[in-house]
């Protein structure tokens, strides 16, 4: 339904609730550590007829990295470190994001180029499974054209120009900045 769809595009458009800061006492990690979490969400434009996203599924990414722009994801995985964060009251969130505003900035600097990596990996995959997908559809077709005069040509046209639309969007994708989470080091 259309009220529907809009209310859920303000809500995920809305900037409310999309910062959070926490705090985590691990053994081993450097008190003061700054760790920052990222989820970017996939957006791409195309008619709902071509579907798209049987290939290119809109699920969202997430990064974790520390100060120098070093990845952790693998390390800590985002349920973990929901388990093991204390919630900071907003008046000292809000004067602890002034201190690190600058670490902040950096980390955000050096997380830009993940998701570009992210995003050509998953359209390089998109696009190998529709060529795949559609091409076998294609070749299926002509096959069956070469039998069956009621074929028409037309409709193998329709599948090659659906294939060429499809990969259109997918090139046309893009990760944007859903949420972040930013991860203070605490003594254990």
């Amino acid at each position: 339904h259309p009220m529907l769809a809009e209310a859920m595009a303000m809500t995920l458009d809305s900037e409310l609730g999309n910062a959070s800061l926490v705090t985590l006492a691990l053994k081993g990690v450097k008190e003061g550590t700054l760790l920052l979490e990222i989820i970017f969400a996939m957006h791409y434009s195309a008619p709902r007829a071509l579907r798209v996203d049987r290939y290119l599924p809109l699920y969202p990414e997430r990064i974790l990295i520390d100060r120098n722009g070093k990845d952790l994801s693998s390390v800590l995985k985002h349920e973990k470190l929901n388990e093991l964060c204390q919630r900071v009251k907003k008046s000292t969130a809000q004067s602890i994001v002034k201190q690190v505003r600058n670490d902040i900035e950096q980390m955000l600097g050096h997380a830009k180029g993940i998701p570009d990596q992210l995003l050509a990996q998953r359209i390089k995959e998109s696009r190998t499974r529709a060529e795949r997908e559609i091409g076998a559809e294609i070749s299926r077709l002509e096959a069956l054209r070469a039998r069956n005069s009621s074929i028409r040509t037309e409709e193998v046209e329709y599948l090659h120009e659906q294939l060429r639309a499809t990969q259109q969007v997918m090139d046309k994708a893009r990760y944007e900045i859903q949420a972040l989470r930013l991860v203070v080091v605490t003594p254990a």
